[in-house]
Order: C-alpha cells, then structure tokens, then sequence
C-alpha cells in the first residue's frame, strides 16, 4: 500500500506535483481520468515530475480520490522503487486497497499539496 512516508519523499526528494485539467486534449475526451506524466523525466527535462487528473473524467469523489491514489503510485513506482514495467490492475487494486484500509494517507496528501477543500464537482 502507499504510504504518507511515501508521498512526503515524492514531494521532497523528486519535486512531484498535481495538476488539475478538464479534458485530455492529447487524447480526447473518452479517456483516462488521470496519468503520471514521465516525459519529463525521459528527457532531462527541469520540470517536476506531475500527477494529472482529468476532471471531466471523473464520475465521484471515490472515483477521484482513487484516481489521485493510483496516479500516486505510479509515482512512486518509477521515482522511488525504479520499476521497470507494472501492472497497471496491480496499481488500481492497490490504490482501492490504500483508499479503503488506510484513508489517513488520501486525507495527507490532501493536506500536504492543500487540496483540503477536493470536491468532486460534475
């Protein structure tokens, strides 16, 4: 499971950040609800490494605090732990498994990058 330990390294130590949008223009409005954005990583890029969620996407506030969740870990699996590929059905049971067994570290991370008032808004 992800863990606040987890999030405050990926803040700290790589500079990661969120980033709110409507739609995905790069790929039309039938898509993901969210994505990890590696470009910047693969190309040298000084840009931090960000967590996009695609608020159109979205259909409640378990969906978008799953969604968060799932980017989250991601995250941490390129930045922290360096793996090479995943199981992106091994990342969303894991992010269902961390909203329901540890809801402490989504009300972090709502916290820690002020999202306090995150609301799902159709």
């Amino acid at each position: 499971m992800l863990t606040i330990e987890e999030v405050v390294e990926l803040y700290e130590k790589e500079g990661l950040v969120i980033i709110f949008k409507q739609i995905n223009k790069k790929f039309g409005p039938k898509t993901l609800a969210g994505e990890y954005n590696t470009e910047n990583n693969l190309n040298n890029s000084t840009k931090p490494p960000e967590i996009i969620i695609y608020q159109k996407m979205i259909e409640n506030q378990k969906d978008l605090e799953i969604t968060l969740l799932h980017e989250f870990i991601h995250a941490r699996n390129d930045l922290i732990l360096e793996l090479d590929k995943e199981n992106d059905t091994e990342v969303e049971k894991e992010a269902v498994e961390t909203y329901k067994k540890s809801p402490e570290v989504i009300e972090f991370i709502k916290d820690f990058y002020c999202l306090k008032k995150l609301n799902f808004n159709p």
